[in-house]
């Protein structure tokens, strides 16, 4: 089971990433802007899924 749930977080990391470049290539022509445009990005993705993952867990105890 612990094995499915990491398979779970790497692909929505794998998937946030992979969205934040193609949102930065379309945005940006410089390789470096791309660079720090996507990891900016991807942070941003990240933590707003990690903060509605917390919620979701806090609910879920409370119920």
């Amino acid at each position: 089971m612990i094995a499915m749930g990491l398979l779970h977080v790497g692909s929505a990391i794998y998937l946030s990433a992979i969205v934040a470049f193609v949102i930065s290539v379309n945005d940006n022509e410089a390789p470096r802007r791309i660079a720090r445009e996507t990891a900016r990005r991807t942070g941003k993705l990240l933590g707003g899924l990690l903060a509605i993952g917390l919620v979701v867990q806090l609910l879920t105890w409370l119920a």
